[in-house]
This record gives structure tokens, sequence and C-alpha cells, in this order.
């Protein structure tokens, strides 16, 4: 397999993963099984993201152990890689991800099945970095605007609860101020020249929660 074909192949697998995730993530709640499918397939798609950055931005001595073998790193390394490499890119926090990696292992390999409203944010963040860092690097989105503030997500509380939290903290790194949503009143309406889900467009303001934009 050669450099092309591996990254095609990844970026195809992370949004397969990413969407999947999305969906299930609308109808988390404690009563039903979501938030352990929907964080073992969201840290599977980070994995794959992170792997596909670095093809992408030409970054291969970071990602392989073994170039002529096209042998991966282990994620760990990769994590901590981005981490220090490319910090202007810290639109959450390390432990958020860090989380979701030690959750999905304790899923897969102790069958662990609890409601964790706290592992449900981290999931929230996940997915948000990896939008943000998508758009933000290559102009690219997975999350559409909705001109709808009942698209699914808004209404969930977890949801909610999440993306508030993900923008509080990205204004915090980029001084930036965290407004009321007209529509769905959350607090996560921020600069799109920090979060956005429009391709090329970061004139204006985007909600993260109901994710309309204006």
């Amino acid at each position: 397999m050669d450099i092309i074909q591996l990254e095609n192949e990844l970026k195809k697998s992370y949004k397969d993963f990413f969407l999947f995730a999305l969906e299930l993530t609308r109808s988390i709640d404690k009563n039903n099984s979501n938030l352990k499918f929907a964080v073992v397939n969201m840290q599977i798609a980070l994995e794959l993201f992170l792997k596909y950055y670095f093809l992408k931005k030409g970054k291969t001595d970071w990602l392989f152990s073994d170039l002529t073998k096209l042998k991966f790193k282990d994620f760990s390394v990769i994590l901590d890689l981005f981490y220090r490499k490319d910090k202007k890119l810290l639109v959450t926090k390390k432990t958020h991800l860090k989380n979701i990696l030690e959750a999905r292992n304790k899923i897969v390999h102790s069958g662990k099945d609890s409601w964790n409203e706290e592992l449900a944010v981290n999931l929230i963040n996940t997915t948000l970095f990896i939008q943000n860092v998508l758009n933000r690097e290559f102009n690219e989105t997975l999350i559409e605007t909705s001109i709808d503030p009942e698209n699914g997500l808004s209404g969930n509380e977890i949801w909610r609860k999440g993306t508030e939290d993900f923008a509080k903290n990205l204004a915090k790194l980029n001084n930036k101020k965290v407004y009321e949503c007209w529509f769905c009143y959350s607090k996560s309406f921020v600069d799109k020249k920090i979060f956005t889900c429009d391709e090329l467009d970061d004139e204006g303001f985007q909600c993260i929660t109901c994710l309309n934009s204006f």
C-alpha cells in the first residue's frame, strides 16, 4: 500500500466511524447503551483522524515507527506528539481525549457498561475537537450547519452540557467571549473564527449546540 492509498483509506474510515458515533450521540441518555457504542466508535474515529492529519500534513516521522513497512506508532504516542507539536490547535483539553481512549479500552477489554455523565461530556468534546481541527486545517466539515434548532442534538441535555463545556474552554484558549444562542438559548454561541461548521466561511457566529450560524 502506498501513502496516497493509505491517506484515502484513513479519510474514509474516520468519517464513517465519526458519523456513526454522532448519530448515536443524538439519543444518548442513561437509559440506553448508546454512550458505550458512541465512545468506542468515536475513539476509533479520533485515532484514524490523527493518523490522517499527520499523513496529510506530511509529518510521517511523527506517525510511523517504521516508514518502509508503514508501521504506526502507538496511538498514545501520536496523541502526545499532537499536543506537543501543534499547540496552535489545542482546541480542547488533552484529558478529554485521553479519557475517551481509556474508556474505550475498559469497554472493549473489561465490558465496562455503566452510565457516566463525565464520559459523555468527554465524548462530545472529542467530537467537536475532530470537527474543529478538520475545519481549521483543511477547510472541511463533518457536522453540517443546521437551520433547524430541533436537529436532534440541541434537545439532548448531555449534548448541550458538552457543547457548553467545549465552548467555554475554546473561548478561554482564544481570548474570546461566549454568548447565548438566540435560537436554543445555550451558552455556546462563539465567533466563527474559532469554531465553524461552514466550509470556507469564518465570518459571523456559530452556535455549537444547535449548529445554527449567523
